[in-house]
């Protein structure tokens, strides 16, 4: 099974990220009053959408890369993230503020939500040399939060609303500012590309993986690799020898072919050495 996604919850189970953020949120907001509480639930969802779409949410812009990342398109990453930044909520200035980069390449973005006397205003800021790029949207709060404490409602909507409205467009011209398309395979929302991933076979796979580091990455997922290592190792999954592979199925997987058949899956070093060795027949 793939990763449970916004998109994918019910009304009794959400992505164990947005759970673990709403549970923080709310343990450190616990005196404010309904409203607040109920835009406060909101950010979460909406941060949880942006890290979905690939974005990485950072502590600030001036933080070590290692240290300042939150969270990024990595699902095994984007699963780790326990809070929501320091000074992500103004009291003072009744406005939330997060920010975000695009990994690799380092593209800036500002999510801003201004609490209005009735509304809430979600702004996705791109700051430009020579402009400032904004993308605008006023959501219907309370058609997706019913109250401080939940449940959330109808979150199938908001994930299709907000990335068309927000994400994907602000992702967009983060792309092209760079002079790269758009509309690739690599750009696509982690739950999309996890979805095409689980129609593919190992060795497509394994070939695709080393095309670029998102994909990389996001095909080293474990919703990916559990399904095969028990379709084609289940007695050797069994044994008690790779218990301590057991978290890391794509490690798993790459052990016991190797074992079986004498021969790598592929011969890639890693993004991470910056260097590649020829693939081998797999």
């Amino acid at each position: 099974m793939r990763p449970l996604t916004v998109d994918d919850s019910t009304d009794s189970e959400v992505p164990e990220t947005l759970e673990v953020l709403f549970q923080s949120v709310l343990e450190d907001h616990c005196d404010d009053e309904d409203r607040t509480k109920v835009d406060h639930v909101f950010v979460v969802l909406l941060c949880t959408l942006m890290m979905e779409c690939g974005f990485s949410l950072k502590e600030s812009w001036d933080s070590a890369e290692e240290d300042g990342y939150l969270a990024s398109f990595d699902v095994r990453r984007l699963r780790s993230v326990q809070r929501m930044p320091r000074d992500w909520w103004s009291r003072e200035k009744s406005s939330y503020e997060l920010r975000f980069v695009l990994p690799v390449l380092e593209c800036r973005c500002l999510l801003v939500a201004l609490r209005l006397p009735f509304a809430l205003c979600v702004s996705a800021v791109v700051p430009g040399e020579t402009r400032l790029d904004r993308v605008v949207w006023y959501p219907d709060v309370r058609r997706y939060v019913r109250s401080g404490g939940g449940p959330y409602a109808d979150l199938k909507r908001l994930s299709r609303e907000f990335k068309n409205c927000v994400a994907v467009p602000i992702r967009g011209r983060l792309l092209r500012d760079r002079g790269l398309p758009d509309v690739h395979l690599a750009s696509l929302p982690v739950e999309i590309l996890l979805t095409v991933a689980n129609l593919l076979d190992y060795r497509s796979l394994a070939i695709l993986s080393q095309t670029c580091r998102r994909l990389y990455d996001v095909l080293q997922d474990d919703s990916l690799w559990k399904p095969l290592c028990l379709e084609r190792f289940r007695a050797e999954v069994a044994s008690s020898t790779h218990e301590q592979l057991k978290k890391n199925w794509f490690a798993v997987f790459r052990a016991l072919k190797e074992r079986r058949e004498g021969r790598p899956l592929y011969s890639f070093t890693g993004f991470e050495e910056n260097r590649y060795r020829a693939l081998t027949e797999i």
